[in-house]
């Protein structure tokens, strides 16, 4: 029988910080060898009481075809140029409201104009030569987990746009290996609970971003140095008869996670290919409307997946607007009411 004993002593040491004990050498030997992946142990040792209890937050894990949390998402743009104070006003905000996940965007350039752009509050995340992450964003992305998404049990979904436009071209054209932005992000901040990360990437509907086989091989190197890592990849769609139920017939575009199916290394993906799934903002409220988007999250949930929400509000950042409440509250509602009747259906079955 294989001996896993160096994997599952590195396992305890990188995420417990300490030695394996004789009984756990002895258990997830037997595990690995009856089919346990490397990953699954990760995952194991990050879920348990005593990783929470050491970092005094949690790891977001996808367990099965599902997550170890309650999810409902929010589109936070500009978060992370706020100050300190208005990053933990706002996270406070939305967790009161129900949310659970922050999708939180990195600028890699500086926008365009736009008449909402410009209202969003600007944090560069590279440093002067474009090509690697600066040192202010690595300290501000750490206080804004620790001081604002910890204390909440809330998540930061950390977005790498690779697609932004520089003045010399955009982020995936300009780099001569453009990947190594992506480990550089990755290895700054894989340490850090309370996170997942995604990539944005608008091929399909712009025509700037990485081909599958790219995405693929970003994907497999990322798998491969941190097999605890949820990474999912984002891309634009136009409305797709192929979509339909998933995608709002009302909304011009979406966000929508790419399919496991022709991308294995994902940590999840759209549905009916491998669950869960992921919508982010499938169109802004109130253009969208709640009854809209309580038809659409019903319809991710039965997919085991979440949806992001997304208003202008949201986009911009002002956590003392509060024209979104009704949104917010009205799918906070809708997910208590079903996790209710999960919850009576679980009882009744056992």
């Amino acid at each position: 029988m294989p001996n896993f004993a160096r994997i599952i002593q590195n396992a305890y040491q990188e995420i417990l910080e300490r030695a394996a004990d004789p009984e756990g050498l002895r258990v997830y030997n037997i595990e690995m060898n009856a089919g346990m992946s490397e990953a699954d142990l990760r995952e194991t040792l990050l879920r348990s009481q005593e990783y929470a209890q050491k970092n005094q937050g949690f790891r977001p894990a996808v367990l099965g075809i599902g997550f170890n949390f309650d999810y409902i998402g929010y589109t936070s743009f500009g978060l992370l140029g706020r100050s300190v104070e208005d990053q933990i006003a706002w996270v406070e905000r939305g967790v009161a409201e129900g949310v659970v996940v922050f999708r939180i965007f990195s600028d890699t350039s500086f926008w365009p104009s736009d008449p909402l752009l410009d209202r969003v509050p600007k944090h560069r995340a590279v440093d002067d030569t474009g090509r690697h992450p600066s040192r202010e964003h690595v300290r501000t992305v750490r206080q804004a987990i620790r001081r604002a998404f910890i204390p909440q049990r809330a998540v930061m979904e950390y977005v790498i746009l690779v697609t932004q436009f520089e003045e010399n071209g955009p982020l995936f054209q300009r780099f001569e290996a453009t990947e190594n932005y992506v480990f550089e992000v990755m290895e700054r901040f894989n340490d850090e609970s309370n996170m997942i990360f995604e990539l944005g990437n608008e091929v399909d509907i712009h025509g700037k971003g990485w081909e599958p086989d790219r995405v693929n091989r970003v994907l497999a190197e990322v798998r491969q140095r941190w097999p605890h890592v949820i990474i999912s990849c984002s891309s634009g769609q136009e409305p797709n008869p192929a979509f339909d139920g998933y995608i709002y017939p009302q909304g011009s575009w979406g966000n929508i996670h790419y399919p496991r199916r022709d991308f294995p290394d994902l940590s999840f993906g759209w549905p009916r290919f491998n669950r869960p799934l992921v919508d982010d903002e499938p169109e802004f409220f109130p253009r969208t409307n709640v009854e809209q988007y309580l038809t659409h999250q019903a319809l991710v949930f039965q997919q085991n997946g979440f949806m992001t929400a997304h208003t202008e509000e949201g986009f911009i950042c002002d956590p003392r607007v509060q024209t979104d409440l009704p949104l917010l509250r009205a799918l906070a509602a809708a997910s208590s009411t079903r996790s209710a009747r999960a919850g009576r259906l679980r009882r009744r079955n056992s």
